[in-house]
C-alpha cells in the first residue's frame, strides 16, 4: 500500500529545505550540485509539492550540511 504524504507536511519539507538553501546563500541550482545532485530538478518537485524528500536526498544534505540532522530533514522532529 501506498502512503501518500499530505499537502502540509510537504510544505513543511520545502519549508525545512527552503531554510537550509538560504542559510547556503547558493541558488537552488547550485544547492543541487553541491549537495551532488546533477540538477535541480528533484529540489523544485519538492517545492511544487509534487515530491518530499526522500532519504537519499536527506542523507546527501547531511553529508554536505551535517548539522542538520537526517531525522530533522525527514521528519522535521527536533534536531539533538
Amino acid at each position: 500500500m501506498k502512503h501518500e504524504t499530505s499537502p502540509e507536511k510537504r510544505l513543511a519539507e520545502w519549508e525545512r529545505l527552503a531554510e537550509i538553501i538560504r542559510r547556503s546563500g547558493l541558488s537552488i541550482n547550485a544547492f543541487a550540485l553541491r549537495i551532488g545532485l546533477p540538477r535541480g530538478e528533484n529540489l523544485y518537485r519538492i517545492r511544487r509539492g509534487a515530491n518530499g524528500i526522500s532519504r537519499d536526498l536527506a542523507e546527501r544534505i547531511h553529508a554536505r550540511y551535517p548539522q542538520y540532522s537526517i531525522r530533522w530533514l525527514l521528519s522535521g522532529d527536533e534536531q539533538e
